[in-house]
Order: C-alpha cells, then sequence, then structure tokens
C-alpha cells in the first residue's frame, strides 16, 4: 500500500468536506457508541431509511428528495410508518416499491419487537443483527452501523474499493485502519470523508476530468 499517496488523497479529501460539508464533518466526528444509546426510534427511522434509499442511488439527488420524502413518511415516527397501509404519498416522492416496502415493513418488524428491546438486541448482536431488516444487506449493514453509532466501521462500497485499488491495496479495512491512526479519527469517520469527496466529484474542483486522472497524479 502507497501510504504517501493514499495520505493525499486523504488529505484534499478531509479539507474538501471541511469547506463543503463541515457540519456533516461534526456530526461523523461525533459519531459513538453513545449515539446509538441515546438515540430515538424517530432519529434510527430516519437512519435506517436514508440507507435503503442510497444504496445504488444517486445521492445528490436523494438530498434534494429528502425533506419531501421524510413528510411522506410522517417525519420518520415508528407507530406511523409501522402503520402505513398505502405506499402511494411515498411513491409520489421516490418511485421505488421496493424502497418503500422495504422501509415500512422494517418498521413493523421494530415495532412489533419494541424499540427499546430492538436496540439491547442490536448492543449484542452489533452490525450483523442489522441484516435482519429488509433493504440492508452485506455493505449496507455497515453503513447503518457506521451512521447510527453501533459500530465504528467503513463500508466496501465502490469508491473506497476504487481508492484502496489507486494505493495498491486489495485491504481496504487496513487502509482505513492506517488513516484512522494518523488522523486520529475512527474508520467510520474517515471513511465518511473519503465518500463525500468521491461522491462529490471534488476531484474536478482539483482540475481533474476524472477520478482515475486524479489518482494517478496523487
Amino acid at each position: 500500500m502507497n501510504r504517501s499517496k493514499l495520505w493525499r488523497i486523504y488529505s484534499d479529501a478531509f479539507e474538501h468536506m471541511r469547506q463543503e460539508h463541515p457540519d456533516d464533518l461534526r456530526w461523523a466526528k461525533g459519531l459513538s457508541v453513545a449515539t446509538f444509546r441515546k438515540q430515538s426510534s424517530n432519529a434510527f427511522m430516519a437512519e435506517y431509511a436514508w440507507v435503503v434509499y442510497a444504496a445504488g442511488f444517486r445521492v445528490s439527488t436523494l438530498r434534494l428528495k429528502w425533506p419531501a420524502l421524510r413528510k411522506a413518511y410522517g417525519a420518520f415516527r415508528l407507530e406511523y410508518v409501522a402503520g402505513m397501509k398505502s405506499m402511494a404519498r411515498v411513491l409520489k416522492v421516490f418511485n421505488n416499491p421496493r424502497k418503500a416496502r422495504s422501509v415500512i415493513e422494517g418498521a413493523g418488524l421494530i415495532s412489533s419487537e419494541g424499540f427499546k428491546a430492538f436496540k439491547r438486541r442490536m448492543s449484542s448482536e452489533g452490525a450483523e443483527g442489522l441484516l435482519q431488516l429488509p433493504g440492508i444487506g452485506p455493505i449496507t449493514k455497515d453503513h447503518l452501523a457506521r451512521n447510527i453509532g453501533l459500530a465504528a466501521t467503513g463500508k466496501g462500497d465502490i469508491w473506497i474499493v476504487r481508492i484502496a485499488r489507486a494505493v495498491g491495496t486489495t485491504d481496504w479495512i487496513e487502509m482505513l485502519a492506517y488513516v484512522s491512526r494518523r488522523a486520529r479519527l475512527s474508520p467510520g469517520t474517515v471513511d465518511i470523508i473519503f465518500w463525500e469527496f468521491c461522491a462529490d466529484n471534488a476531484w474536478r474542483t482539483l482540475g481533474y476530468r476524472s477520478f482515475s486522472s486524479y489518482v494517478r497524479s496523487r
């Protein structure tokens, strides 16, 4: 692994997030197990829905639709979502029945168990327990676990894999761990910093036409 190249990419990514997404950076730095322990059912449902909808979809578009989606889901109140009999309002905002069904069915499962009991079980089972929720898979379980503070982990999405390949490694977990140690941030926070940089196509602001031309020059 080319550590100097990796650190230059991280430095660019951190500066981008510091300038363009300062609130998100503060949020990412503040994620911890305490975040999960204090989390309300509404806050959890919002993070759950975000991860379900973000999977395989352009996040810039999701951000534009998010206020209307939140309203359609009744501000992500657990019992409201669990009791939804129709997806019509949601589908008017985001026409994906599979994602809508996943969120509603997931809310139903959590409601039936009871949110406090669900949180206790997740505290014991960790990220793997999240796989029981509709719409959550092997990569998105880490995304959700990170966002709710359940686990300080990254996720092996396409951008992290591309960065790992660019610096000469297939071990993206060790790549994040190295930056985490050097930056004194959790692997999950490092992952968010890399992801924002890549999702925003921020290398273009540095004068590069493509991600591949950017990483070759680092």
